[in-house]
């Protein structure tokens, strides 16, 4: 993509204006929207999206040649010049439906999805003809047989807000606006001007943190004082998902519903995550009431197509892992309930009042999962249990390895599992031996500490992961000689992009002419995310959540975390999109992929968190370094 420059904005304006969708749109609009726009173009047979990919947050605009919609390997219809490409996907915020493919050279505008609201926003009659355009394509497409009816997951956000809303005068005091929120049980309040136009949004977390944690309290100051004077607002045929993903983006918990900046309604980050992932809380039901492994495995296998679900109703793939996670345990969790069952009825032994714990490990306690993860899992002892009651924990670790397997989670490659006395110990001997390996560590070592240090408790005395968790952060903290050793051996193994820009695929074996974009990305990302909150005692788990908080604490700066998280969510995206595609045909999930398969905007995509990964892994060794 190549950003338009200001010599061709008025050779565009002319081209669109020759088309019915912006002929009546002033040029001086025109000239704001193309200065936000890309240029695209493709080669013969390259492709500019395929079906099932995640949408570009975009439309595009084809200037010259010809594309092909490609279902099932059959094309089904040609867009020549002036047809808009992706607009079913912009509406329904959902993965694309059909392939696109370049009949001959290509030249095409990208319309960021910004750009598209701010017409639709300003101008009645480009509206109109947009949605009139959709309702032809969703024709179109549905006009083929070998095309399932298509669900159209867009909703006006106008479908979901409350619509009695609360609302004080910029004027009024920090007092009535708490009364208020009281009076009427809810968490904001809008904050208005004299002619009852939006100015801010107060709400109960402004009011803690920003009036109570004052020195000196006075009830009678000024609202406007502690609101957020940059709420969220949007129109009310704003797509809901698309308030979701705004308010995830900027961190808020309210988005303000307006017409001509007067409040219409409200709604909160809470509510529509209860509606998009409602699918998720009847699977989990599903689980809770199987009552066998074999059910158990059923729901696992077909996970997938949840997950899909969740990934067409979310703009941030990486936003969904909480959820697939949580699938992925209480799954696991149904597996250890049965398992404690069949122990106690085939031994006699109750180990329930035992002290000690199970910890999850890795992807796991990060609440990072996807599709198809392994076992990571190992034993924490009290110290007061006795060698008989450790034997007796192994003995059940044997049977819920087992079990786990069977239902689908594969035992660790790397035997991080409660079956291993390594990864089972009492926790004064998990002490010493974090406190060994941070004083000196080898290859092994590094390994074993990128997945023991990030762990959760999965069943029994949380207590004792707590307190080994205190001692990871407080040893690890002060040892920055170890983090830098973690850092230096991560630059061993290449990022897979060369100098120029290229990628670097395996070059034999089963997966030659690809890469893995679990060993080769993701992995170097939630280390270098690690290392940084292990150094500075930060407790969260997840890798957005760990980055977020290191801005908060300003260790990381707002621009480097938000590189950080878009990289982090162009890899996230492609692989779970590549699992998804992998379950769908029957065959072996795995997180390689062909990059040269790819789009030429998810090419780009890579190839930019690729390089700012490399970037970054080199910023992070000279930080921990002291050189900057």
């Amino acid at each position: 993509m190549n950003k338009i420059t200001i010599d061709n904005i008025e050779k565009l304006i002319v081209n669109l204006k020759n088309h019915y969708l912006f002929s009546d749109l002033p040029d001086k609009n025109l000239k704001i929207i193309l200065g936000n726009s890309y240029i695209v173009e493709l080669n013969h047979n390259e492709k500019l999206f395929e079906k099932n990919e995640t949408y570009h947050k975009g439309v595009y605009f084809v200037l010259e040649g010809s594309v092909l919609f490609i279902n099932n390997e059959q094309p089904i219809a040609e867009m020549g010049y002036g047809s808009i490409l992706g607009i079913t996907t912009f509406l329904g915020k959902s993965n694309y439906l059909v392939s696109a493919v370049a009949k001959d050279f290509v030249k095409l505008i990208f319309f960021p999805e910004i750009c598209i609201y701010k017409l639709i926003s300003d101008f009645e009659v480009f509206k109109n003809r947009f949605y009139n355009l959709v309702s032809e394509r969703f024709r179109l497409l549905q006009g083929d047989s070998s095309i399932k009816s298509l669900q159209l997951t867009y909703k006006p956000i106008s479908a979901f807000m409350t619509k009695n809303v609360q609302s004080l005068n910029e004027d009024d005091t920090i007092l009535n606006a708490a009364k208020l929120m009281n009076k009427k049980n809810i968490g904001s309040v809008v904050i208005t001007d004299k002619k009852n136009n939006v100015k801010g949004l107060i709400t109960s977390k402004h009011i803690v943190h920003k009036f109570l944690s004052q020195e000196e309290i006075d009830l009678s100051a000024n609202v406007s004082l502690f609101m957020e004077n940059n709420p969220i607002k949007v129109p009310k045929y704003y797509p809901s998902i698309e308030v979701l993903s705004e308010m995830q983006s900027k961190n808020q918990d309210y988005a303000i519903i307006t017409e001509k900046d007067k409040p219409l309604g409200i709604v909160s980050n809470k509510d529509l995550l209860k509606i998009f992932y409602a699918t998720a809380s009847t699977f989990t039901l599903n689980i809770e009431n199987a009552r066998s492994y074999d059910e158990l495995k059923s729901i696992k296998n077909n996970l997938y197509v949840v997950v899909k679900h969740l990934l067409d109703n979310s703009r941030m793939t990486s936003e969904i892992l909480p959820t697939i996670s949580t699938i992925h345990i209480n799954i696991q969790k149904k597996v250890h309930k049965l398992c404690l069952e069949e122990f106690q009825n085939s031994t006699g032994k109750n180990i329930a009042d035992l002290n000690y714990a199970i910890i999850i490990m890795g992807s796991g306690a990060r609440k990072e999962m996807m599709l198809n993860p392994d076992q990571d899992n190992g034993y924490i002892f009290g110290d007061d249990l006795s060698d008989e009651e450790i034997s007796i924990l192994m003995d059940f670790g044997k049977l819920f390895t087992e079990k786990l397997d069977y239902v689908g989670y594969e035992k660790c490659n790397g035997n991080v599992m409660v079956t291993n006395y390594e990864m089972s110990r009492k926790l004064s001997q998990w002490k010493k031996q974090i406190d060994m390996i941070t004083l000196n560590a080898e290859d092994k070592e590094f390994t074993w500490s990128n997945i023991v240090f990030d762990m959760d408790t999965f069943y029994g005395n949380g207590e004792l992961v707590e307190t080994l968790r205190d001692f990871i952060l407080k040893i690890v903290a002060s040892r920055p000689l170890f983090l830098i050793q973690m850092l230096e051996r991560e630059t061993h193994f290449k990022i897979p992009i060369t100098f120029f820009g290229n990628f670097i695929l395996e070059k034999s074996g089963e997966y030659a002419g690809m890469l893995n974009l679990k060993n080769s990305a993701l992995t170097f990302i939630t280390d270098i995310v690690r290392a940084f909150s292990l150094s500075n005692n930060i407790r969260q788990l997840n890798t957005i959540d760990r980055a977020k908080q290191l801005q908060m604490n300003e260790i990381l700066s707002e621009e480097t975390v938000t590189k950080i998280i878009s990289a982090y969510e162009t890899v996230v995206d492609l692989a779970l999109t590549k699992e998804i595609k992998d379950a769908e045909n029957g065959i072996t999930i795995n997180k390689y992929i062909n990059p040269n398969e790819l789009s030429v905007f998810n090419q780009n995509r890579l190839k930019n968190a690729l390089g700012y990964i490399s970037k970054l892994l080199n910023l992070s060794l000279k930080y921990f370094k002291g050189q900057f």
